[in-house]
């Protein structure tokens, strides 16, 4: 692309004032990010599932203290599959583990990268691979997932090898793509894109993917353990009170101002219990919307690694909780929207604003209050909502 100096110059502090937003916003020192959620939390349920035990029924407290650990999860909530991918950090000391844990995601981040390009159609070199890697790796939500130690991006690895798989017509696909959704289930809307791929076949190999590490799990930690999981579940809200944050989606913002300004703010459990779960089924609705409305547009065709990447921004701009490292699963979409550019179907300064919103999304407003709080709310499905729009708009 041959950008005027005056562009450049604007990318430049662009990227720059991103980038320094996210830096400032993780604040932890690093060599203190071993010990916090949630990386805390998946450690010491992986040292119950390393000894065969039911980690839901396990004193996660005294685990934190055991380890030196500074978690603030009081019980295991983790889906088996992620409990059995990280079962074998247990074997190391915590910090080791973690050196481990953060050396995959960012394995994980540069093997999307590469694998997500070629399905998009970008003729990418190393330098430019790199390149995208890095303001990527700037980005708020990469740096939130980083300090907090989480798995999308491991996730997000997982469904690009499915991808890949997929458009080689392999079976193998939409067995990663279930996998995928059984580690954090708020993905499996993906099933969507194995029924465009393979059909009704694609939907049963993309259900036996994401019920085998359940039964795995069953078999090594017993029965019990997986019924125990299942009754944390399946409720929306368990007893207490819920605690709203910024950390909401886009499906979430009517709720947060209700609880915020409204006679709910001292709802009841169960109250609270049945707004949650209408709000699960407006976003199911909403999120069904999008994705027929995007079978329409297409009139049959299929491109894969757009309804891919639509089907990942809908997962997080109508889950009824998203929290800022969720949007790594955002990176498809920009790979996609890259291309576009290139082929002349997006206004550069579109590809460039939906950048800057996710890279800021959310932020240090996490940690304040006031209105500053409230913009957090609004912040991050302002960014989901205008990469949907130009994901949309975008021609076949």
């Amino acid at each position: 692309m041959n950008h005027q100096p005056p562009l450049r110059i604007g990318l430049l502090v662009l990227f720059t004032i991103a980038a320094m937003f996210s830096v400032g916003a993780t604040r932890l020192p690093i060599s203190n990010w071993w010990k916090w959620n949630d990386f805390a939390h998946y450690y010491t349920t992986a040292s119950e599932v390393w000894q065969a035990r039911n980690p839901y029924q396990a004193d996660i407290g005294s685990l934190y203290k055991k380890f030196s650990l500074s978690g603030t999860v009081p019980q295991a909530t983790n889906p088996p599959a992620l409990a059995l991918l990280t079962a074998p950090l247990a074997a190391f000391p915590p910090k080791t583990a973690w050196l481990f844990w953060e050396v995959l995601q960012l394995m994980s981040l540069c093997l999307s990268v590469i694998l997500l390009a070629r399905l998009a159609g970008l003729d990418w070199g190393a330098a430019q691979t790199a390149a995208f890697a890095l303001l990527a790796f700037l980005s708020y939500p990469i740096l939130s997932h980083l300090r907090f130690g989480q798995a999308q991006l491991f996730i997000l690895a997982i469904v690009s090898c499915g991808l890949s798989f997929l458009s080689r017509r392999s079976l193998l696909g939409s067995f990663l793509l279930g996998f995928a959704s059984s580690i954090k289930l708020f993905t499996a809307p993906l099933v969507y894109v194995s029924y465009r791929a393979q059909g009704i076949k694609g939907v049963l190999v993309f259900v036996f993917g994401f019920f085998l590490p359940f039964a795995a799990f069953g078999l090594i930690c017993g029965a019990e353990a997986l019924c125990d999981y299942v009754s944390l579940a399946i409720p929306n809200v368990r007893e207490g009170a819920v605690k709203i944050q910024g950390n909401i989606s886009f499906s979430f913002v009517a709720y947060f101002a209700m609880v915020l300004h409204g006679p709910l703010s001292n709802s009841s459990p169960e109250n609270l219990k049945l707004i949650l779960a209408l709000v699960n089924v407006v976003s199911i609705f909403l999120l069904a919307v999008v994705l027929i409305q995007d079978d329409r547009r297409l009139s049959g065709e299929f491109p894969l690694i757009h309804s891919a990447a639509l089907c990942l921004v809908a997962c997080c701009a109508f889950s009824p909780t998203a929290w800022p490292h969720y949007l790594v699963l955002t990176i498809p979409a920009f790979l996609l929207l890259v291309r576009d550019e290139r082929e002349g179907r997006l206004d550069t300064s579109q590809l460039y604003t939906a950048y800057f919103l996710v890279a800021v999304t959310y932020g240090i407003a996490l940690d304040v209050k006031g209105w500053l709080h409230l913009l957090s709310a609004v912040w991050g499905p302002a960014a989901l909502a205008y990469l949907l729009v130009l994901m949309l708009r975008r021609k076949a």
